[in-house]
């Protein structure tokens, strides 16, 4: 029934799909983390002191890491620690930076043009908290101008993020795509095996060839 093509996270049908849409997560797909960035930033943090000073509270250190170890959107950690520790309150936005540290990632924003030009639906469906966004968007928008639509996370939908079907309901229900048409590319094993779940063809997505060469194969490139 499917092509080689076919493992626990990367499932594409024996035959082309006809006018594919493309999904693309953002966060390890089209940006990466940019570490001379992250340094940049944080240096310009206001109250850089207040951290240190924090993290010398146990309890500080307690909440930080389970706070991370369960949450799947960046901002909403950054939000929700900065309303709980009001010391480093002064740092949110520096941290909002910090996190979007980013820089692209030139393989997949050239696959991602070359769709562009030829007509193809192409869409961001990613964990990316709103104000994360529109750092990113402000940073890049030659790239965000290429996408049809883009939807994350929002502080007012309580985070909703994938893998959570209501996630995966959410995109649908603002896009009203064919699930059949979609190839949904990510980088996440948890987030593809949602997306089968509701007939999306998937792609997982590495820094090496493989992914870029079956998405060119789709539009016989």
């Amino acid at each position: 029934m499917f092509s080689k093509f076919y493992t626990q996270t990367t499932c594409l049908p024996a035959k082309k799909i006809n006018n594919p849409i493309f999904v693309f997560d953002l966060h390890g797909v089209i940006f990466k983390l940019d570490k001379y960035q992250v340094i940049q930033e944080f240096l310009k943090a206001p109250a850089k002191k207040n951290i240190f000073i924090a993290c010398l509270n146990p309890y500080f250190l307690y909440i930080a890491i389970r706070w991370w170890l369960t949450s799947q959107v960046l901002e909403a950690f950054i939000v929700r620690m900065m309303d709980k520790f009001p010391i480093i309150n002064p740092n949110r936005q520096a941290a909002l930076q910090v996190a979007n540290a980013l820089k692209p990632i030139e393989n997949t924003v050239e696959l991602i043009k070359i769709l562009h030009g030829r007509d193809h639906q192409i869409y961001i469906f990613s964990n990316i908290g709103s104000e994360s966004l529109d750092i990113i968007a402000a940073k890049f928008p030659g790239i965000f101008s290429l996408f049809n639509g883009i939807i994350g996370s929002t502080k007012e939908d309580n985070y909703i993020a994938k893998p959570d079907k209501q996630a995966f309901e959410k995109f649908f229900n603002k896009f009203q795509l064919n699930p059949k048409q979609i190839i949904f590319i990510d980088d996440k094993p948890k987030n593809l095996k949602i997306a089968k779940e509701f007939s999306m063809n998937t792609i997982q997505f590495s820094q090496k060839s493989t992914a870029i060469h079956q998405i060119k194969k789709q539009i016989s490139l």
